[in-house]
């Protein structure tokens, strides 16, 4: 196992990420004092680029580090007489546990872990989704050091390790890639119909359940899009390839891809398009339906406004509202735009 990966198990752990057959063998590893160089190096750079969000607490750290070993180590390890060769472990382990454990506290969104059927190391899924949806982006980094920043409500399934041929991942939703280079393993991302092939590149692929197209937009540089049968097109920066799910037509467009890609960020961007399009942002992105009462005139507007990352859908809805002279009632579960006018 390389220095990579452990580092990407050990940060899946901490951050409640890791499924249980990854837990086993972490723990396993531990007992068995395997790869220590390693483990030591993998635990300091996790500590080294953490940024807690505020002080950690004034506790026993030797009692942190004692909590966080016993959940990691199955039961079968639990029983082991003690194992003096992780001990070195412990300065670092100590901080690294009082972090997690804030962590846990704080953290938002339902982490929850499926095996995948088609692939024989287990794979995590991430949900970022809850009673009451989170609106800040899930970031993510991959068995192969890929990143990936995760909109709220989506999900991404992907293996413990890319032992195959090519690294393959299955989206739900919408998620920016930034593809680790590798000119010997393609990197595929699988949304509904389409398969998004790169070797090493930056782009984002929005591909909603409930929307009638998988979007595919490049901020650097190429990437291979196509169906079941067949190539769609091959696009490079600031170019974007939209896939009808029903009809599987294609279309190409010039686009601003920072622009499209803005939701990553600190602030959120809905850049000159129609209100009803933004309604299907902002209804994906909080996990809400909503709809308008006039969906013509609601297609007919135009909306560029920015909002900051982690806005309530309350203060998205009254700005939208002041700008359309509109107002919004909630419904049971649906939230009814009325009454908007564009001039």
């Amino acid at each position: 196992m390389s220095k990579q990966e452990l580092t990407s198990l050990l940060q899946r752990y901490f951050s409640g990420q890791i499924s249980p057959a990854e837990k086993q063998a972490l723990a396993q590893r531990i007992a068995d004092g395997a790869d220590e160089d390693l483990l030591k190096a993998s635990v300091q750079d996790i500590w080294d680029n953490y940024q807690p969000d505020g002080q950690l607490p004034a506790t026993n750290s030797e009692e942190y580090f004692n909590r966080i070993l016993q959940q990691i180590k199955p039961a079968a390890v639990q029983s082991a007489p003690p194992v003096h060769r992780i001990h070195f472990l412990r300065r670092s382990w100590t901080r690294m546990a009082a972090a997690a454990v804030l962590a846990a506290a704080v953290i938002g969104g339902l982490v929850y872990l499926l095996p995948k059927t088609t692939d024989p190391a287990p794979a995590t899924e991430i949900a970022a989704t809850t009673a009451k949806p989170p609106v800040r982006v899930r970031n993510l980094v991959l068995p192969d050091g890929s990143r990936v920043s995760l909109q709220p409500n989506s999900q991404l399934d992907y293996p413990a390790a890319f032992t195959g041929p090519t690294r393959e991942v299955t989206l739900t939703g919408e998620a920016f890639f930034d593809v680790a280079s590798d000119k010997e393993k393609a990197f595929i991302i699988k949304a509904g119909k389409t398969t998004t092939t790169v070797l090493g590149t930056s782009f984002n692929i929005k591909a909603w359940p409930a929307d009638q197209e998988v979007v595919v937009t490049v901020t650097k540089g190429k990437v291979q899009v196509a169906d079941q049968s067949r190539v769609l097109g091959v696009i490079t920066p600031d170019q974007q390839l939209s896939v009808n799910t029903q009809n599987g037509q294609a279309r190409q467009a010039a686009v601003n891809a920072a622009s499209e890609v803005s939701w990553k960020e600190a602030e959120y961007t809905l850049d000159d398009i129609s209100l009803d399009d933004a309604i299907t942002e902002i209804q994906a992105r909080y996990g809400t339906v909503i709809t308008a009462d006039n969906n013509e005139t609601a297609a007919q507007c135009r909306i560029t406004t920015t909002f900051k990352q982690g806005a309530s859908l309350e203060y998205v809805l009254n700005v939208i509202c002041r700008f359309y002279k509109a107002s919004w009632t909630r419904e049971g579960n649906v939230i009814v735009i009325r009454n908007i006018q564009c001039n």
